[in-house]
């Protein structure tokens, strides 16, 4: 055991040294033979399985609501306002106020697919009433069906970057204000505000993105509201902040795009790459690990304000496709769509802590909540085998 010990000692006091080499495997050569050791190398660009999975996930923390469709994208928002009836109570139980005009004003923050600027006649949406008790926080794509939705009365003026909405059924105001009410003392026949969804009218080859009010101090949505009250005829202009909201993002289909890992924001997608570590005797040291990837730049898409990059994580040892959420992710990173990751750390944990002979990857949108950005990558289907994912592990061990 007191020699074992002693030879990690030294393998990490070499270690110590390494940032003076851009060669791993020049360091310390000359001290390595004088104790006996040999440093090997492991590069693998055949890992043992990859695939991508996709999942319906909440979007509820984006910093955008989406609404939208492309050839193979679509995005609709779900909004709830909830008007307060102060200063109107006896007006809305006599049903004597009157709506004058109800608008949502909404700023845009976003832009996937067609970049042009936006107007009337290439950007429209919809709206329908929400007859269903939608929760933010657990909301996906798979909640659609149970919607029950009607539709209402808008007229939509879009310019590059405020889009109203205004409600000209008068009725659905009146009766959100009428439910705000009630929470005090029940009025009969009221229903209950679950809100309104916004479709994208027809293809329009663009998803947009509005500023969602967790993210934003300024130009978060609001509802306008001007009332012409009952005793004196004059109008009160009313303005309400977002009550709460979320978006969906369709289909989470299987992708068609052939030889390539794919990692869609929005759905969400995962890529998941194994590679064997049987080559590596035991009791060895892992120095340093790397993960180089190709990305296929003519598949790829990203959005007008894109920060996204791509996370690699350790895959979970006993629940499949999952995430090990006890090591941190590390970053893709580079440039001329070829992006390498130091996950040295990773490795490590696998082979010492789980003792595992294979390492398990997953590869992730870092904020996949916000916008709808695909990454492709090349997998092992690549006719170019040296833009397949590619891992190289410098270890060391006791020479024969």
């Amino acid at each position: 055991m007191a020699k074992y010990n002693a030879f990690i000692i030294i393998i990490f006091s070499l270690l110590y040294f390494a940032g003076c080499s851009e060669d791993p495997t020049s360091i310390g050569g000359d001290y390595l033979n004088q104790q006996n050791l040999k440093l090997d190398t492991l590069i693998s660009n055949n890992a043992a399985s990859i695939k991508t999975i996709y999942q319906p996930i909440n979007l509820n923390g984006s910093k955008s609501f989406l609404v939208g469709k492309t050839s193979d994208l679509e995005a609709w928002s779900l909004i709830q306002f909830a008007p307060k009836w102060v200063g109107y109570s006896k007006a809305i139980r006599k049903d004597s106020l009157t709506i004058v005009s109800a608008k949502i004003l909404m700023y845009q923050s976003y832009k996937f697919g067609n970049m042009d600027s936006l107007n009337g006649s290439n950007f429209d949406m919809s709206a329908e009433l929400v007859n269903y008790n939608w929760i933010p926080a657990s909301f996906t794509s798979d909640s659609i069906g149970k919607l029950n939705s009607t539709n209402i009365n808008i007229k939509t003026t879009v310019t590059d970057s405020l889009t109203t909405l205004e409600i000209l059924d008068e009725s659905v105001v009146l009766n959100w204000l009428k439910a705000s009410a009630s929470i005090d003392t029940p009025i009969v026949g009221v229903l209950p505000n679950y809100g309104i969804v916004l479709k994208p009218k027809g293809v329009s080859n663009r998803i947009v993105g509005f500023k969602s009010s967790t993210f934003y101090t300024l130009g978060f949505p609001i509802l306008e509201l001007k009332i012409k009250k009952p005793v004196d005829g004059t109008t009160d202009s009313n303005y309400y902040s977002l009550n709460y909201g979320t978006h969906v993002v369709m289909p989470e289909g299987t992708s068609t795009i052939a030889d390539n890992i794919i990692l869609s924001s929005g759905r969400v997608s995962r890529g998941f790459i194994t590679f064997a570590l049987d080559s590596i005797p035991e009791n060895s040291i892992i120095n340093y690990a790397q993960l180089k990837m190709y990305s296929d730049g003519s598949k790829t898409q990203i959005g007008s304000v894109s920060s996204n990059y791509t996370n690699v994580y350790l895959g979970n040892k006993t629940v499949a496709d999952s995430i090990d959420g006890s090591v941190s992710p590390v970053v893709l990173s580079g440039s001329n769509d070829s992006l390498t990751a130091n996950i040295s750390s990773l490795v490590n944990h696998s082979y010492y802590n789980l003792k595992t002979k294979e390492l398990k990857l997953v590869l992730r949108n870092t904020y996949y909540y916000d916008g709808v950005e695909r990454f492709t990558f090349f997998d092992n289907n690549c006719a170019d085998a040296t833009k397949r994912p590619t891992l190289k592990i410098y270890y060391s061990r006791r020479a024969n």
